[in-house]
């Protein structure tokens, strides 16, 4: 037999698994969790109607929908990391992009307004008259929305908070939504003005 032939076998079967680990491999240090960089809000009234027009709304509730915007990351990067790939790759079972949850715990969140809300001064938090709202409908305490963010559940984060108290005057109300992280870093995102009668 050629000496060229025998050892044209085990390169073949060196590159063919180097190729796998490279291409299809999900190792521990896949992209599993996800960093958030900034939030979004999106006001809406009872009915999905639009409230921060500037006009007056006499809706029954307001809904803030908030939206981490982020990206997937390692926890922990492995020094090896190039050997894994850390996209999904369609023949391999990876891990999802952000399914073990957020990098960075929450530690608070607070939601105030830049008016008097309810003889609650401006600038205080009003969590009190604040839900956290989930699908299929159900109202969770303000208290919920800590331990709900801090869960694994997929690539999506955020949360939907409602409010069926009005603020008791006409002046209009910037609400905002204030999340701090484990890691020191607090994301801040402000509705347009609100009022509400």
């Amino acid at each position: 037999m050629d000496f060229k032939k025998i050892l044209i076998l085990p390169l073949l079967f060196i590159g063919s698994t180097l190729l796998y680990i490279g291409c299809c491999q999900c190792m521990e240090h896949s992209k599993q969790f996800f960093l958030a960089r900034s939030l979004f809000v999106q006001p809406y009234g009872s009915g999905n109607s639009v409230i921060d027009t500037g006009r007056v709304t006499t809706v029954d509730s307001l809904y803030f929908n908030y939206t981490f915007r982020g990206e997937c990351v390692v926890k922990n990067e492995s020094p090896l990391f190039f050997l894994g790939n850390t996209a999904r790759a369609t023949q391999c079972d990876c891990i999802p992009c952000g399914s073990e949850g957020l990098k960075n715990k929450v530690v608070s969140v607070v939601i105030t307004s830049d008016s008097s809300y309810n003889n609650i001064p401006a600038h205080q938090p009003l969590n009190a008259l604040f839900k956290l709202y989930n699908d299929p409908p159900t109202a969770f305490p303000f208290d919920s929305i800590v331990p709900t963010l801090n869960r694994p559940y997929g690539n999506y984060y955020g949360i939907s908070l409602f409010t069926t108290v009005k603020p008791g005057n006409s002046q209009g109300h910037v609400f905002t939504l204030a999340i701090q992280f484990a890691d020191g870093q607090t994301l801040f995102v402000d509705t347009r003005r609100i009022f509400w009668m």
